[in-house]
């Protein structure tokens, strides 16, 4: 009777510290995004449809017409304080630093050891964080709905300008299909995204103070609604059968994306903002897994995407772990 009493307690604690486990707000966002991310990669095994159309298509309508909508709506009413500057500085420092760190890793340390084109994957992987698509909800979730420019702001006046120019430039170095792209094309390229002229858009109608009638922002809005289910769902999709062989490979972009980028966040954002929640949202940021769009460039200048796409598993998967953490810090 004794030992029956003492197992129902501890069912019964069991119970309570899942329930528990279950219902706290931060572990809520992250099990429900692992969620949908699941269902997406049940969907991708399940030949029923071509896949790999339906997430280029889903893709082209998040690119297109749900993000910049997103971004429209959010800088629209964005409050013009120092956040802008202070994400951009931030966002480079990352890039920069990381960019630095990997090249010495995988172009300097490894030169000869490992073919250019990885190389090159590996330097573009470890340099260029998922700013957006799993930024946008761990920060919006996590931090509040007041704080998602800053996600879009950390990619827009910082991540995706730096892919397009020196990140252009890195592939050219040691791609394999023989594309030539100057500095000037990539900036260019930079004013076509539609979510950079929406952004600039937005901006300018903040600034000059241009009524917008309120079912264009409600409808972008509604729009916008739409950009972090389906950009989850679809990085569920594209997840492919992990390469446990490559990790020693792997390791040292695994690290200075997952590790080093909110180190250099941690050191820098108490000294350009004391803002607790302003902080919070800049470290997750700076600590998030590989980009999504970096397999676009790696794959149209030859950079090997197989490992490219190795790496943005391993760093996103591992990312549900270490985002928790980091959210912890402030």
């Amino acid at each position: 009777m004794e030992r029956n009493c003492t197992l129902y307690s501890l069912k019964n604690v069991t119970f309570r510290f899942h329930l528990q486990l279950a219902e706290n707000p931060m572990n809520t966002t992250f099990l429900s995004l692992l969620w949908i991310m699941a269902i997406g990669v049940i969907f991708g095994r399940i030949h029923i449809v071509d896949c790999g159309s339906i997430r280029r298509t889903i893709g082209k309508l998040v690119l297109n017409v749900f993000l910049p909508a997103l971004t429209f709506s959010v800088f629209v009413d964005i409050a013009l304080t120092n956040n802008l500057w202070i994400t951009s500085l931030i966002s480079t420092s990352v890039v920069v630093v990381c960019g630095l760190l990997s090249y010495l890793v995988y172009g300097v340390l490894l030169r000869g050891k490992i073919p250019r084109n990885v190389a090159g994957a590996l330097i573009l992987g470890s340099t260029w964080g998922n700013a957006t698509y799993i930024g946008l909800p761990i920060v919006t979730a996590l931090v509040g709905p007041e704080y998602s420019a800053i996600p879009l702001m950390f990619d827009m006046v910082g991540m995706t300008p730096l892919l397009f120019s020196i990140g252009t430039i890195i592939c050219v170095e040691y791609g394999t299909s023989g594309n030539r792209h100057t500095f000037a094309e990539g900036v260019k390229q930079i004013f076509t995204l539609p979510p950079i002229l929406t952004a600039i858009l937005g901006l300018a109608v903040n600034m000059t103070g241009i009524p917008i009638p309120e079912f264009i922002t409600s409808s972008c809005v509604q729009l916008g609604s739409a950009v972090i289910p389906l950009m989850i769902f679809t990085i569920g999709m594209a997840l492919r059968i992990p390469d446990f062989k490559s990790i020693p490979l792997l390791s040292p972009a695994i690290a200075i994306k997952l590790l080093v980028a909110p180190v250099v966040g941690f050191l820098l954002i108490p000294l350009l903002t004391s803002h607790p929640q302003t902080s919070r949202a800049l470290l997750l940021e700076t600590a998030m897994p590989t980009m999504m769009l970096t397999i676009v460039l790696a794959e149209n200048y030859g950079l090997d995407d197989e490992s490219l796409a190795q790496l943005i598993l391993f760093t996103t998967v591992i990312s549900m772990f270490t985002l928790p953490f980091i959210a912890g810090i402030w």
